[in-house]
């Protein structure tokens, strides 16, 4: 079945700005991936923080939020994983 998906892949879409124009060079996903999903996603839209032309800087940081509120509440017993 695998063999059947086909994937269309352009700069845009494996390389995009918000992610990878950072000053040192690194690329967001080389940091969020040894991470878990919550604290991945903490860093991503911290990272594309006000770069998304799609997303305002208001909303990323709120999102940047919503998961770390998450995290702790995931931590503190209090949401079951």
């Amino acid at each position: 079945m695998a063999e059947n998906i086909q994937t269309t892949t352009t700069e845009n879409t494996t390389n995009p700005t918000h992610y990878s124009d950072h000053p040192s060079g690194v690329e967001c996903y080389e940091i969020t991936q040894h991470h878990d999903f919550l604290v991945g996603n903490i860093i991503k839209y911290a990272w594309r923080c006000g770069k998304k032309q799609s997303a305002s800087r208001l909303e990323d940081l709120k999102k940047c939020a919503w998961y770390a509120q998450r995290a702790v509440e995931l931590e503190q017993g209090k949401v079951k994983k």
